[in-house]
């Protein structure tokens, strides 16, 4: 089982600096902060560098229904919902929580789902450095 991952990488001259320490790891936010390009370096990295089965689903994902997103979800060990305002349904969400071992979303108004012992985390991104730390919530 994954738990915790200290990732660092260099993708296209970019350094990244990735310490996620949750099972249900939520990101917020604007676009253009970084999200959706470091979650597909980071699966890139998890599949072919590591060897861990992660799946991303992004705003295609609206053409299939729950049942299929589940389907994909079953092989894997972390899933990344990127734009998941888009197509995230509580089914799918709970399903992902109940059977995989790191479950990633971003989503802007996340308030829509229950989110149970999620974790807030933040992309700051500058001077070709990107880093992801666990937000300071109040």
């Amino acid at each position: 089982m994954i738990s915790i991952m200290n990732i660092n990488m260099k993708v296209s001259g970019i350094d990244f600096d990735l310490n996620l320490e949750d099972n249900l790891i939520l990101f917020t936010g604007l676009s253009g902060d970084g999200k959706s390009f470091m979650f597909k370096c980071l699966k890139e990295y998890l599949n072919i560098t590591m060897g861990t089965n992660c799946i991303l689903f992004n705003s295609s994902a609206m053409q299939y229904p729950e049942s299929a997103l589940k389907d994909i979800c079953k092989c894997a060990k972390v899933v990344i919902f990127d734009n998941a305002d888009l197509y995230l349904t509580q089914n799918v969400l709970d399903y992902a929580v109940s059977n995989v071992d790191i479950v990633i979303v971003s989503m802007k108004l996340y308030f829509t789902l229950n989110f149970n012992g999620f974790s807030m985390y933040t992309v700051d991104y500058k001077d070709k450095s990107l880093c992801v730390r666990k937000a300071n919530m109040i």
